[in-house]
């Protein structure tokens, strides 16, 4: 990979897991994925985490020695899907294996906390080499400090994460989720006194999660962004969509169909559409990667 511009601000996805300025002493963390790769979780993932300063290949026994001896007083565990799942990972860190009844588990949300600070990252990349050195990938971190705590959307994190431990093959006897669960735990007793920021000037973010039928338990992204804009007192009228993967349907798309029945009435609709694209013929035209549906779709239900 060709070295960035010094003036170039962007940064890459390992490096969100650092701890920012004093974060204090790590204590632990807690990623889902899809698709693993256990080397980068383990030498750069953790070592972010622990913010060890020696390179794990440059001076391989130097970081193998200090990050034994971090570890010992922290948490780390990966929940992959169970068929990605594999077995080859350190006895200082778990992987949890998640099946999701005629599903996938495939969010990708992490949880890093330290002393002083935790972290929340959203994101599209499964914790592969893929993933965070060569794919365009979106990130979102949202940290939560003693002076700045959004509360209710570090609850919903923990809520998830905990609801995904549900599914893990074992159940939650196995030593593995009986440890994954302590650390929740003790993330929720780290941040009880945390104060929420003041509610003017900021944006509000909401996590939208999708879980499986268990009863009540069963949540779709769309109904729970739409009834977290509910919460507000309107439904949107302007709308950003962006996703590299979209279904291949006829007229309508149903997806779409069912995105423009939920927006705002007595307004047009303003509906943004971030998807994959080549240069079609090198003369400046662009082939977008999606289907037609979805554009005939949205247009028909009177959106710009």
């Amino acid at each position: 990979m060709s070295r960035r511009p010094k003036d170039d601000s962007r940064s890459t996805m390992l490096d969100l897991w650092r701890p920012p300025r004093d974060a204090g002493e790590a204590v632990g963390c807690l990623a889902t994925t899809y698709v693993f790769t256990p080397g980068l979780f383990d030498e750069q993932c953790l070592g972010r985490v622990l913010d060890i300063e020696s390179e794990p290949q440059r001076e391989s026994l130097a970081y193998l020695l200090e990050r034994e001896r971090r570890l010992g007083a922290v948490y780390a565990g990966v929940l992959v899907d169970a068929s990605e799942a594999g077995v080859q990972h350190s006895l200082r860190w778990d992987v949890l294996p998640v099946r999701i009844p005629g599903g996938k588990q495939h969010a990708k949300v992490s949880l890093l906390a330290w002393e002083h600070h935790v972290r929340l990252i959203v994101a599209s990349a499964n914790l592969t080499e893929p993933g965070y050195r060569s794919n365009f990938e979106v990130a979102a971190p949202i940290d939560f400090a003693a002076d700045s705590c959004d509360t209710p959307l570090l609850a919903e994190a923990i809520r998830f994460l905990r609801s995904l431990l549900g599914y893990v093959s074992g159940g939650a006897d196995l030593a593995e989720s009986t440890r994954a669960e302590g650390f929740l735990r003790r993330v929720e007793t780290l941040t009880a006194d945390w104060k929420s920021p003041p509610r003017g000037g900021i944006v509000r973010h909401r996590l939208a999660c999708t879980l499986p039928g268990r009863g009540d338990a069963a949540r779709g992204a769309l109904d729970e962004f739409l009834t977290a804009c509910r919460t507000r007192g309107t439904l949107p009228h302007n709308l950003w969509l962006a996703s590299p993967f979209f279904d291949d349907d006829a007229m309508p798309n149903r997806a779409a169909a069912a995105v423009a029945r939920q927006m705002a009435r007595g307004f047009t609709p303003r509906i943004w559409l971030c998807v994959p694209g080549d240069d079609a013929d090198g003369q400046g035209r662009v082939l977008l990667k999606a289907p037609r549906a979805l554009y005939d779709t949205f247009l028909e239900a009177g959106a710009e």
